[in-house]
């Protein structure tokens, strides 16, 4: 698998992990977003909030 994020303004990173082979015949799904782990017991608090914006997403499977 190999993730390349390509930020506003900054340098690409490329990051490649390989999968045990114990997934070879397994349906993996994948999502793209932030995932924040609330860090206030309250859904009030306004400031405790993250953004991602995604301008391209390329899905390649051989």
């Amino acid at each position: 698998m190999t993730v390349k994020v390509i930020p506003e303004g900054g340098s690409a990173t490329t990051v490649n992990h390989t999968l045990p082979s114990g997934y070879n015949d397994k349906y993996l799904y994948f999502k793209a977003g932030v995932y924040n782990q609330n860090k206030s017991d309250t859904t009030s608090d306004q400031s405790d909030h993250v953004k991602a914006t995604f301008f391209s997403l390329t899905h390649m499977h051989p």
